[in-house]
């Protein structure tokens, strides 16, 4: 299973060369280290190698500190004739790489510098044009023709794939897709992780009390930082700088997401987020004090581990999704995969492939982070939308409650206004009442007191009577009947206990409705007349208003236990007065028998 695994990786790997024109692939080569800037002798100590050429470093002092080594092969072997351009492609070299025929520059990397401001093309593939060796004069003796390669080592070691010779055009085609894999593709993730970064810098300002957007912009910040050490070609700062900054850049990027998707989730570990960035924190002052030998394999070492942690919390993640799925989960978990996929890429490249394998395959973890950022900010952004949609609800709400808020205070506004209205009209009218009954109300009793002629004192009299009901009208509004009774109640109580009578209300009456002022002053000047006449004629020692429920209509009754006959004692005048009332109100009026004392009935018509 593993060994067909392996051929379809190499038929993948390989399927360009293969499909391509003709072209000689070198593996069996020559070696040596010298430092020196232009080919060693060709009676040097040479010594027979197979590519791919992989050597970790030897312990050095300072990045500085380097070894040259140079490779060469006899022009003889290539049979450059065979193609019209011929070229070499060099897919994989660290750190850089020139090449040379004899002792003239071909192409490459620019050797002068020293390695501490050197241009660097570790990452980038080379195709040197190489047709000019065609026509060169061949050599004599012991000085035969070469093609030369110098790789400097540098901080990860010395690194050469096999060479590639043959037409140019049909290496163009290979050579442009692995610069597209490994250079361009990595250069439009460093921009789209710049553009990320300041994008959630203004997600953050517009909603600052929310830092996981603040902790978003750091981690693409960070992510183009490491994204820039696969395409940059040279060295913007010195050596160890550089490779310090991109190992502290790389830690950065593992605790950011770590604490970024703990933040998104809703998972409060605030222990392991402290601790990890006390940690990372602690580790970045460390490769600041780290020798510069030791600086590359403890900060692979710290990735490693970190890059575990992230791996471990994306298989918690996928779990949690798996029994309580959501829409951010699930989001989280296709990231989380992808980037484990990843992992497992250059996981089986780097250690359990053979190195034939491992020198031609391409590092895929260095899209990890860029892509993993994109993920996170399309989760910033459908929370950011979320919480606008959420905040135009709210504003929605608000000012639907504010109209609303105003149209009740207009309403109150016109309601008072009316009211005010209505009160200063009450007190004019009041006004008037008050000078009609002094004025009017005195004239009219002299003339009741001083009048010779009865029928002239029987219409001052009713003429005193109408001022005071329409007084009465004017200036008591509609009451309830239950607030009419208690009125009735209040004065009668009021006159019989005076008097010396045993007093009592019974009702069983559960009617409730309004009373015109006339019918309510009508009705308290029947039962005012009632006890007025009970106490002048009746005798009584009792006094009883009672209230009983008759179908759509209500009996108001008041009993005495007198011995005098009140219908009889009551005069023509007061008994026409009573009926006259009772018929203003369209209620029935009777008197009962009773064995002792007298009953007077008052039927009123409940309104419907």
């Amino acid at each position: 299973m593993r060994t067909c695994f392996l051929i379809f990786c190499l038929v993948v790997l390989y399927g360009d060369v293969l499909a391509s024109p003709p072209t000689t692939t070198i593996r069996d080569i020559e070696h040596i280290v010298a430092n020196t800037s232009t080919p060693p002798p060709a009676n040097a100590s040479w010594q027979p190698v197979s590519l791919p050429y992989s050597k970790y470093p030897r312990p050095y002092e300072s990045m500085a500190d380097y070894e040259q080594n140079w490779f060469r092969i006899p022009i003889s072997e290539l049979h450059l004739n065979a193609w019209s351009r011929p070229s070499l492609y060099i897919w994989r070299h660290n750190v850089r790489a020139g090449v040379y025929f004899n002792h003239s520059f071909l192409g490459g990397t620019t050797q002068t510098p020293p390695i501490e401001q050197l241009n660097i093309s570790w990452n980038h593939p080379l195709l040197i044009d190489i047709t000019h060796s065609i026509h060169a004069p061949p050599a004599q003796g012991p000085s035969a023709d070469y093609i030369y390669i110098k790789v400097d080592s540098g901080p990860g070691g010395t690194t050469l794939s096999p060479l590639v010779f043959g037409d140019r055009p049909a290496l163009e085609g290979i050579y442009n897709k692995r610069h597209f894999l490994q250079i361009e593709v990595s250069f439009w993730l460093f921009i789209l992780c710049c553009l990320l970064s300041v994008l959630g810098i203004w997600l953050w300002i517009q909603r600052r009390d929310e830092q996981l957007y603040l902790e978003f912009s750091a981690l693409a910040a960070f992510s183009a930082l490491t994204t820039s050490f696969f395409f940059l070609d040279f060295v913007p700062i010195g050596m160890q700088a550089w490779i310090t900054l991109h190992h502290a850049g790389s830690a950065w990027v593992l605790l950011l997401m770590i604490r970024f998707s703990l933040d998104a989730l809703n998972l409060n570990w605030p222990r392991l987020k402290r601790g990890m960035s006390y940690g990372v924190l602690a580790i970045t002052v460390g490769y600041l004090l780290l020798p510069p030998y030791y600086l590359q394999p403890v900060g692979y070492s710290v990735s490693l581990l970190l890059t575990l942690a992230g791996t471990l919390l994306g298989i918690y993640i996928i779990s949690l999704t798996v029994r309580a799925p959501t829409s951010t989960r699930l989001w989280f978990s296709v990231a989380y995969i992808c980037l484990i996929l990843l992992q497992c890429h250059d996981i089986y490249y780097a250690f359990l492939s053979p190195p034939e394998v491992h020198i031609v395959a391409s590092n895929w973890m260095q899209l990890s982070s860029p892509l993993l950022a994109i993920a996170f900010f399309a989760h910033l952004i459908h929370r950011f939308t979320n919480a606008l949609n959420v905040s135009e609800s709210l504003n929605r709400t608000l000012e639907a409650r504010v109209a609303a808020t105003n149209q009740e205070l207009k309403l109150s506004y016109e309601k008072n206004r009316e009211f005010e209205l209505d009160n200063r009209a009450n007190e004019e009218r009041s006004k008037i009442y008050r000078s009609l009954h002094d004025d009017l109300g005195s004239q009219l009793i002299s003339i009741v007191h001083t009048a010779e002629d009865d029928k002239q004192r029987g219409l001052a009299r009713r003429a005193l009577e109408s001022l005071r009901e329409s007084i009465y009208k004017a200036s008591n509004p509609a009451l309830s009947f239950s607030q009419c009774i208690r009125q009735i109640h209040e004065e009668a109580e009021l006159r019989l206990t005076s008097a010396g009578k045993h007093y009592a209300l019974v009702s069983t009456s559960n009617f409730e409705f309004d009373l015109d002022p006339g019918t309510a002053y009508n009705l308290t000047r029947i039962v005012r007349e009632a006890i007025s006449n009970i106490l002048q004629h009746s005798n009584c020692e009792r006094v009883e208003l009672s209230l009983q429920d008759a179908e759509n209509k209500i009996e108001i009754t008041l009993i005495d236990n007198g011995t005098g006959r009140v219908v009889e004692n009551l005069q023509s005048g007061g008994l026409a007065n009573i009926r006259y009332r009772a018929e203003q109100i369209g209620a029935e009026l009777a008197w009962r028998d009773v064995t002792v004392g007298n009953c007077l009935s008052i039927t009123l018509q409940v309104p419907a």
